[in-house]
């Protein structure tokens, strides 16, 4: 487990690799949000997602239990909520996007979490996470292969339509069944 010193070590060592290793273009192009939606990122952490996403939709929000960053995105016109992502339910978002959280989410979330989601989503679940052999990223023991994901989701009223991998993470974007 992690002290708030530890994490935010953590945390900075991350912002430098994902500097270094996501291709912003990539995503923004594989994801294909439409201009001017409404985009909710659960386990926004310091808003490197969050923030590029400003370059598409009008509405960005950002939930997060640490809110160490919420001055700045704030600042960046970003709305943030302070809460466990497992039972927030504020709102409604063209897309849900979710980076590098997923993983811990699925051993602790209990249904309710799938049932928020589906409420909260006008469209679009877009989740972006650790591949199983990927040297750096928490524990193997904790990551989950996409189609465990793929699965999970599907079970719970959501298509998966698209899916990609890139070095390090794996993208999958998900439609709202109707």
């Amino acid at each position: 487990m992690f002290d708030n010193n530890s994490w935010h070590n953590f945390g900075h060592r991350f912002g430098q690799h994902r500097r270094r290793n996501f291709d912003e273009n990539a995503i923004l192009e594989f994801f294909d949000f439409p201009e001017n939606c409404s985009l909710l990122d659960l386990g926004c952490g310091d808003g490197f997602f969050t923030k590029m996403f400003l370059k598409r939709c009008r509405n960005v929000t950002g939930v997060d239990l640490d809110d160490s960053y919420f001055e700045e995105l704030q600042k960046a016109g970003i709305i943030t909520y302070r809460s466990d992502i497992c039972g927030f339910n504020q709102g409604k978002y063209d897309i849900i996007f979710m980076s590098n959280v997923y993983h811990d989410l699925a051993w602790k979330c209990d249904e309710s979490f799938y049932k928020n989601l589906y409420e909260m989503s006008k469209k679009h679940l877009a989740i972006l996470d650790f591949k199983m052999e990927t040297e750096f990223g928490p524990p193997k023991s904790i990551r989950l292969p996409k189609e465990r994901i793929i699965e999970n989701f599907e079970s719970h009223g959501f298509k998966c339509v698209k899916q990609k991998d890139l070095n390090p993470p794996f993208q999958l974007l998900f439609e709202k069944a109707s």
